[in-house]
């Protein structure tokens, strides 16, 4: 397989994964190890192609500026790879270099020990993960069922209507009722074309979800005028000087072929 060393490439040398900052010689590249961010010269016949297991398991997934976070750690953290012991006010020194508590970095640096990487560092988002439903499949299924029965109409219930007869359809069938959230949470999802065209029906649907093809067109001036109106960024007093008054409309005639104004009126203020 063909290996290009250009800048930013990255591969193995010795066990270890780098990256290509550039040539040092005919026979040797200036790397950097992932890692550490050491900068050192390795021979060209020594670097070799990441195995894409490894690739996958140490870049795919981190977004880039955790993994400058996690490089910048990992290179701090391996001088004390090989200390047993390290000062508290070198640790506090450390947390603060980097953002974080003391405990923050003794525990990224009892993860560093066992694997030392700088994927090992990288953070899982916290959170629920995206999606996840923990709803009760029963509960789930009926929630379902009344939103399809009781909202998709053209009669056009309310939301608080659907909450109501999911809760009470979950008191009669011996089920847990699902909160309000829950219930919502499961109609904003269905919120789409198939939603309006069902509570309101394909012309409205259509109006709302498609795109609107065609333009306005004029081959000469004065064959098509447009009018709009507008509220004047500006309020008015009244003749002490005191009482506001409100804001002017401002009515605007402006002809499609030449885009040029052809009238204007101001309105008394609202």
């Amino acid at each position: 397989m063909t290996l290009e060393l250009t800048p930013g490439t990255t591969c193995v040398a010795n066990g270890r994964v780098i990256q290509i900052d550039g040539a040092d010689s005919l026979t040797h590249m200036r790397v950097r190890d992932v890692a550490t961010g050491a900068v050192s010269s390795v021979a060209i016949a020594r670097i070799e192609a990441l195995p894409k297991t490894a690739a996958a398991s140490s870049f795919e997934g981190i977004p880039a500026a955790e993994w400058k976070r996690c490089c910048d750690l990992a290179k701090d953290l391996t001088p004390l790879n090989s200390r047993t012991t390290v000062a508290r006010s070198e640790l506090e020194k450390l947390a603060k270099r980097h953002g974080i508590s003391v405990r923050q970095l003794q525990r990224a640096r009892a993860t560093f020990r066992k694997d030392p990487r700088a994927s090992a560092l990288a953070r899982s988002p916290g959170g629920r993960p995206l999606g996840l439903n923990q709803l009760d499949p029963e509960v789930d299924a009926l929630i379902k069922h009344v939103i399809a029965k009781h909202y998709l109409r053209r009669e056009r219930p309310s939301k608080e209507y659907v909450v109501v007869r999911a809760r009470s359809l979950a008191r009669r069938l011996k089920l847990k009722p699902p909160s309000r959230s829950a219930v919502l949470t499961r109609i904003a999802r269905e919120d789409g074309y198939q939603a309006d065209r069902a509570r309101l029906g394909c012309k409205a649907a259509k109006q709302r979800w498609e795109a609107r093809t065609g333009k306005l067109e004029a081959e000469r001036p004065l064959d098509l005028l447009e009018i709009d109106h507008t509220p004047a960024d500006v309020l008015v007093l009244s003749d002490d000087r005191l009482t506001v008054i409100g804001r002017p409309w401002v009515t605007v005639a402006i002809d499609v072929a030449t885009r040029c104004v052809m009238g204007m009126w101001r309105s008394r203020a609202a």
